[in-house]
């Protein structure tokens, strides 16, 4: 009896046994097919992502590295690859604040090509841009006698300031001593009123009304014909991304009387073009009304708002000063600030 209960013992203790193991085994091979197909769908959605990541590339913004529009770029998540414009609309009013070139005997706000000072780009002939509060200048020139003085070497000297803001009309005042050997004996006032009308990309325009002359003091000088004229500016970057000289250029025409007439006409038509042709140096040419004017400006430093300008007069000799030489040197600076 005790070997048979014994004997049953061992086989229930084997049957056990084998019943174990098949469980184990069975369960490997449930954990293996598990497996599988998780790590096949992890390794399909790893593939997949290459794929799109191949085939979508992130796009890259793009920055413009110019000095002239890094400047004034303005960033915009609606539309990062889009090339930013030097002068964007939404940032004109704090743009036109800045900007600033100083042609004899006045003052222009147009911008700047090498981050500083610019030479001139008017000879003779008024612009439609003009000075705005703050802004103010001195001026001196010497010239050839021509037709009067005796042949006799002079020179003048102008002083003038701005009013307004770009965000609504400028106005621009000076005066003029005629004569720096008979200093103090003849002197006129000019005035204009100046507007930018259109400011985009690299593109402005600006108009202006003025009366030079419209008062004056008169001692052994002749008497200054009053001048009302009326002009149209462009000012445009022909290269606007180039880092060394963006190349700016600009067109004046206008109508005016006094001065810029030949009798018996009562009004005449003037026009100038200037180019910066390198950072410090512009040449030009402009037609009075009367005569053709050629000249040229240059600055010394580019962080100095001083500016030279030499220029050949009425070289067609109609004038009634005939054709003369004359070397300016302009200061700028804005009191304001």
């Amino acid at each position: 009896m005790k070997g048979l209960v014994k004997n049953i013992s061992s086989s229930v203790i084997a049957g056990l046994i084998l019943a174990s193991g098949a469980i184990a085994a069975n369960a490997e091979v449930i954990t293996e097919k598990v497996k599988t197909p998780l790590n096949t769908q992890k390794t399909q959605k790893t593939q997949d992502l290459q794929v799109a990541t191949k085939a979508s590339p992130v796009e890259k913004q793009v920055v413009n590295n110019s000095p002239n529009q890094a400047k004034y770029l303005k960033s915009s998540p609606q539309n990062i690859t889009a090339e930013p414009s030097i002068f964007l609309a939404q940032n004109s009013s704090n743009l036109r604040e800045e900007l600033k070139i100083k042609p004899l005997p006045t003052a222009y706000y147009i911008p700047p090509a090498s981050g500083g000072n610019s030479p001139s780009l008017n000879f003779g002939t008024p612009s439609g841009f003009g000075a705005y509060w703050g802004n103010a200048f001195i001026s001196a020139s010497g010239a050839t006698a021509g037709k009067n003085r005796d042949g006799n070497i002079d020179g003048s000297i102008s002083v003038g300031f701005g009013l307004g803001t770009p965000d609504t009309i400028g106005s621009e005042f000076s005066y003029n001593q005629g004569s720096i050997k008979n200093f103090g004996k003849t002197g006129t006032f000019d005035a204009k009123i100046h507007r930018i009308v259109y400011s985009e990309g690299t593109n402005q325009v600006s108009v202006a009304v003025g009366w030079n002359a419209f008062a004056q003091h008169v001692g052994s000088e002749p008497v200054t014909p009053s001048s009302v004229y009326g002009v149209i500016s462009t000012y445009s970057l022909l290269k606007p991304d180039d880092k060394y000289n963006t190349i700016p250029i600009s067109f004046s025409v206008g109508v005016g009387g006094g001065t810029f007439r030949k009798d018996p006409a009562s009004t005449g038509v003037f026009a100038g073009v200037g180019v910066q042709v390198l950072p410090q140096f512009s040449v030009g040419a402009a037609w009075s009304g009367v005569g053709v004017n050629v000249g040229v400006s240059y600055v010394p430093n580019p962080q100095i708002p001083l500016t030279f300008v030499l220029t050949g007069g009425d070289l067609t000799n109609n004038s009634v000063g005939g054709t003369v030489l004359v070397l300016s040197a302009s200061y700028g600076f804005n009191f304001a600030k």
